[in-house]
């Protein structure tokens, strides 16, 4: 498969895993009773993007490749995702608790930046023997993701909230497989490649 078709099957994996995400978190908080914190709901978002980002990148990736798909590699995807998503949620609370109030978009654009990035790196760091730069790419992807979903879920959060969540979880998921696939394919090939 070219390097062309790559990329966008990638990207569609990752849209879809957060299109997938997105939908399963505006279940679950519906089934929640309202609650003043928001940093439960975010937490959960992010395990849950996580989990989805890191079971379909790890599948499509290695059916793509013309590798067996194994589905212990998929779990094992899926926990990392899931892990990146715990940590990323956690660091997630202090920063709106001390953020939110003064800056709700200043929040906002660092929560979505920080969930990219670090399940970005927790997804490229499962291909470091491949492609030790992979890791580099997923989390510069997840970082980039994170900043265009953060901007579009603060600009237009107030107006049309779950179409602009929805976008930002693909924006996330379409920065993160774009980026564990390649980015040395933007940047320059001469330049990134080992």
């Amino acid at each position: 498969m070219s390097l062309y078709q790559t990329l966008y099957y990638m990207s569609l994996v990752g849209g879809t895993a957060g299109l997938l995400s997105w939908g399963i978190t505006a279940l679950i908080a519906a089934m929640l009773p309202n609650q003043t914190e928001t940093w439960v709901s975010d937490l959960l978002a992010v395990i849950i993007l996580g989990g989805f980002i890191g079971g379909l990148t790890v599948g499509f990736s290695d059916r793509w490749s013309g590798n067996r798909v194994m589905p212990r590699w998929i779990v094992s995807g899926t926990l990392i995702g899931i892990v990146a998503g715990v940590a990323a949620g956690l660091l997630q609370i202090p920063i709106t608790n001390n953020v939110a109030a003064q800056a709700p978009v200043v929040n906002r654009l660092i929560a979505w930046m920080l969930a990219g990035s670090l399940i970005g790196l927790g997804l490229g760091l499962r291909w470091v023997h491949v492609n030790r730069l992979r890791v580099v790419h997923a989390f510069a992807g997840g970082l980039i993701g994170g900043a265009l979903g953060g901007l579009v879920f603060a600009g237009l959060g107030s107006k049309i909230p779950d179409l602009s969540q929805a976008l930002g979880f693909v924006f996330i998921g379409v920065g993160i497989c774009f980026g564990s696939r390649s980015l040395r394919f933007c940047c320059g090939t001469a330049f990134f490649n080992l």
